[in-house]
């Protein structure tokens, strides 16, 4: 490690990122450290203080970047001329928005909101997604307990929104699937605004 203008200790890794793949940093160091992502121009994108054994970026979920290049991940001593060892880990994790859950007749399924999951970038809610096979003219029942202002919503096979409500899909009895839709439905859970929390969800279909 080298030090800089103010005499912290520093070390430059030089990784290449792209917006399809989101990644995790982590840093497990013997001394108080700041871990930071930096663009080729130098400017920091994401910062992480870590305190006693290391730093993660971002500080929870994973994060992407919105052009693919060369970025500069820094690791730097909180304090002056100090030395230490440390150890950093780049891993690549799954495209939360592209995880999809089956979901089987008479299911109930236990869940949760989190910072980890889906997060639409308008309005900025999280979102879970779940799909189930139906033939057309099916009939399909939805209900959402949550901890949560939440909303609930089911697409057809062609990913129109079918119906949508805040808890129940239909507010009573069971929807009739449109003629001619068999194939794969989503249901999707999220929230009306940025918040997270546990929730049900049941599924009910009957032809």
């Amino acid at each position: 490690m080298g030090p800089n203008e103010d005499l912290r200790s520093f070390q430059n890794y030089l990784v290449c990122l792209t917006p399809d793949q989101p990644v995790v940093f982590s840093l497990r160091a013997s001394f108080d450290s700041v871990l930071s992502l930096k663009d080729a121009n130098g400017r920091t994108l994401l910062t992480h203080n870590g305190e006693g054994n290391g730093a993660r970026i971002p500080a929870n979920g994973s994060y992407t970047v919105k052009k693919a290049g060369d970025y500069l991940l820094q690791v730097t001593t909180q304090e002056v001329r100090t030395l230490g060892s440390f150890q950093l880990e780049a891993k690549t994790v799954a495209d939360p928005c592209a995880v999809v859950k089956p979901l089987k007749k008479g299911a109930s399924v236990v869940g949760a909101l989190e910072n980890s999951d889906c997060q639409v970038t308008k309005g900025g809610h999280y979102i879970d997604r779940y799909s189930f096979k139906a033939l057309a003219k099916s009939q399909a029942m939805l209900a959402l307990d949550a901890k949560f202002p939440s909303k609930l919503t089911l697409r057809g096979p062609d990913g129109k929104v079918l119906a949508s409500d805040n808890s129940t899909i239909p507010s009573k009895g069971f929807l009739k699937l449109p003629k001619g839709a068999s194939g794969e439905y989503t249901v999707e859970v999220s929230s009306s605004k940025p918040a997270t929390g546990g929730y049900v969800l049941q599924y009910h279909q009957k032809n």
